[in-house]
């Protein structure tokens, strides 16, 4: 049995080094723990693989954390977690701080001019990720097109429109089968832990829920601060919903960026705890797979509405336009880890302003 401080030295060194996004990570969770170290088999890896796909909430993190339990049942797992996180979290509250401090000095607004059209590339070819992954037939197809025509024109609350999907995906399965208050903080932690609830996919699925919540409802932030914390994100080493601490630094400070973190990550603890014994009873049900698979494809068209009106907002000169059209292809055609990109917009933003 691995002791407890062996996963912790080990998740600290993948939440410190493992750039990439979760193909990358379960990659090197992969090549580590199951090719080097031998702590888990090839057929525990592969079902908590399967685990972490079907359950909402990061992969490559709700993996880890199966690791830890695997070896060390709930103590292992809340080690793997925590260690997990640690760097980025505290890289994120750094940059939080240097982004209040410095935002608006010239060279730091440069950056950021770069940044943004590269995060646009960077959610469009998620879209094209996820819909290879989710869109296997013409009715996940027509279930994607209303759900992004709901979002895009009738701008109904998403989070009903996933939770309406995914239950009647579930009762459709098995019939196709036959045939502010006096603290930000409770808001806030409330708010992240809904948004953990509903990660299904891809890490990017929290982008439409900042911007309909923080930019739009709550108005913690503005579009560009919300456009900056995605940015974070994915310069950041780990999941990219490291995104939250950011959000929470710029909202109520450290506390906020405490309080953020626990909210976003917590029911990837509570899922993997609770509810992995239970899916690997049930994983079979036709009503679980059909409301995993409806609410999959929701989520995909409601990150591709919230991208319709991003890009309207960002692409608005030449600049922008070729920086986008260049990443969105680069993504498309070459494997660059993906803060290797936002670190190229970045500079390049810083180039054409001083030029």
């Amino acid at each position: 049995m691995v002791r407890l401080r062996e996963i912790f030295l080990y998740f600290l060194y993948l939440g410190t080094t493992g750039f990439g996004g979760p193909i990358a990570l379960v990659a090197y969770i992969h090549r580590d723990l199951v090719e080097k170290k031998k702590w888990i088999s090839e057929e525990e890896y592969r079902e908590g693989l399967a685990m972490a796909t079907t359950l909402p909430g990061p992969i490559a993190f709700q993996l880890g954390i199966y690791c830890g339990w695997i070896q060390q049942k709930f103590l292992g797992g809340l080690v793997a977690g925590i260690a997990f996180i640690i760097t980025p979290f505290f890289l994120c509250v750094l940059l939080g701080w240097t982004y209040e401090k410095y935002q608006f000095l010239p060279w730091m607004h440069s950056l950021f001019y770069g940044v943004s059209p590269v995060v646009i590339a960077l959610i469009w070819n998620a879209c094209f990720q996820l819909g290879k992954k989710f869109l296997v037939d013409k009715k996940m197809w027509l279930v994607t097109f209303f759900c992004f025509a709901f979002a895009l024109f009738i701008k109904i609350n998403f989070i009903y429109l996933l939770l309406a999907t995914g239950i009647f995906g579930a009762f459709s399965q098995k019939a196709f089968s036959k045939n502010r208050l006096m603290s930000l903080h409770w808001p806030l932690f409330v708010f992240f832990f809904k948004a953990g609830l509903f990660i299904f996919g891809s890490g990017l699925v929290i982008v439409p829920f900042l911007r309909e919540f923080v930019v739009n409802q709550y108005h913690w932030l503005g579009e560009q601060a919300f456009l900056d914390s995605i940015s974070v994100g994915m310069i950041s080493p780990g999941p990219v919903l490291i995104t939250a601490t950011f959000v929470g630094f710029l909202t109520e400070r450290f506390s906020g960026a405490l309080i953020a973190t626990a909210g976003i990550f917590l029911p990837s603890f509570l899922l993997v705890f609770i509810g992995a014994p239970i899916l690997r009873k049930y994983r079979s049900n036709l009503y679980l797979q059909g409301f995993v698979q409806w609410i999959s494809v929701a989520v995909l068209a409601v990150i591709a509405a919230t991208s319709v009106s991003l890009t309207q907002k960002i692409l608005i000169d030449f600049f922008s336009i070729s920086i986008f059209v260049i990443s969105f292809s680069v993504l498309r055609w070459k494997k660059i880890p993906d803060p290797f990109l936002v670190l190229a917009g970045a500079l390049a933003g810083f180039l054409w302003k001083l030029g």
